[in-house]
């Protein structure tokens, strides 16, 4: 009897492990879930791929070994120094490097119709009620509050990721996350 509780033990924690590990793929596999994981590339990655993998704390250098090949110079100040990989036809990166400190905001840019639609926006008061109240969102509860939709990661720079999220009615949503993962700002237009 003892022994067939263990094995029963077993193969339950043995599901578990498992309905897990497809679960954690199904949501990875989510986040890509759109037109942007479709785009091809000239470089090492996709827009999206390339964009979680870029900070705001990266030289030029490290941007181009992210990316697969070199940033041209679109623009220079005597501030900023400007640069785009132009990764397809229809999608960019572009990072404007500070000459002072070398931080630098990087964004992605892609045609209007590569977004991805599918986000709920109809808990918008439950997420603006929470940040009035200084409840800390993370970045998963807010795609929980937006309908389970992965957000799109358009912006990085030193201290923070800025995600959008687009409904089919062509409204957006954006979050600001602090260095810590939370929320710090929304807004949108729906």
């Amino acid at each position: 009897m003892k022994n067939n509780q263990k094995l029963f033990s077993l193969i339950l924690a043995g599901v578990i492990v498992i309905a897990g590990v497809v679960f954690a793929i199904i949501m990875i596999n989510k986040r890509y879930d759109n037109p942007l994981a479709s785009e091809e590339s000239k470089g090492n990655c996709k827009i999206l791929e390339c964009m979680e993998q870029l900070n705001g704390n990266m030289s030029v250098a490290d941007i181009n070994s992210v990316i697969g090949f070199e940033g041209e110079l679109k623009s220079e100040t005597e501030l900023y120094k400007t640069y785009v990989w132009e990764l397809s036809e229809n999608t960019s990166i572009e990072a404007m490097i500070s000459q002072k400190y070398g931080t630098a905001s990087i964004e992605a840019e892609f045609s209007y119709d590569l977004r991805p639609t599918g986000a709920d926006f109809s808990r918008w008061d439950e997420i603006q009620s929470k940040l009035k109240k200084g409840d800390k969102i993370t970045y998963d509860e807010f795609v929980s509050l937006v309908g389970g939709v992965q957000g799109v990661l358009d912006k990085v720079d030193s201290s923070s990721k800025t995600y959008h999220w687009y409904n089919s009615d062509g409204g957006y949503l954006f979050g600001i996350f602090n260095e810590s993962g939370y929320c710090t700002l929304a807004s949108g237009r729906f």
